[in-house]
């Protein structure tokens, strides 16, 4: 049976997506981490050496947001998590390269492309209010999120409209 034939099955498609995120997560820390002991990556991202060993093992699977937020701050590095069509899952999961696996920090970044070319957005687009509500939201006036985005600032809050 060819891959594309076991995506007809939804307990394969969840199953897959569940795996490729959570070697994904896992892998990539571990890439992350480099040379590092668990326990000299753990003090570089405020976790003791054992949480370490789970976030790399991809049969843990029970990380929060707010935890991979917290190691993304740590380390001055982004995070994307979105849903996603099951055909970019699979794109984007067969593509990944060394880069995507390891990525630079933002002072990285910045020597060794500059502000202007890592930052190529306007203000415009970084900071605006972004709503979201569900395409198929029978009541599109009632309370959607809202993120708001002070350029002045950076203050950002979460709120609902």
């Amino acid at each position: 049976m060819k891959i594309r034939d076991r995506f007809n099955s939804k307990v394969f498609r969840d199953t897959w997506v569940q795996s490729q995120v959570k070697m994904g997560i896992a892998n990539q820390l571990r890439n992350i981490r480099g040379e590092l002991s668990q326990k000299e990556f753990g003090e570089k991202i405020g976790r003791p050496q054992n949480v370490v060993s789970r976030l790399e093992d991809p049969n843990y699977g029970n990380m929060s947001v707010q935890t991979l937020l917290d190691i993304a701050s740590k380390l001055d590095i982004g995070l994307i998590i979105r849903f996603a069509s099951f055909g970019k899952v699979v794109k984007e999961s067969t593509s990944l390269t060394e880069q995507d696996m390891t990525p630079f920090t933002f002072a990285q970044e910045i020597a060794a492309s500059g502000l202007a070319q890592t930052l190529q957005v306007t203000d415009a687009q970084v900071f605006q209010e972004v709503k979201t509500a569900p395409r198929n939201n029978p009541t599109p006036n009632k309370a959607t999120t809202v993120l708001f985005a002070d350029a002045r600032s950076t203050n950002y809050s979460l709120g609902t409209q």
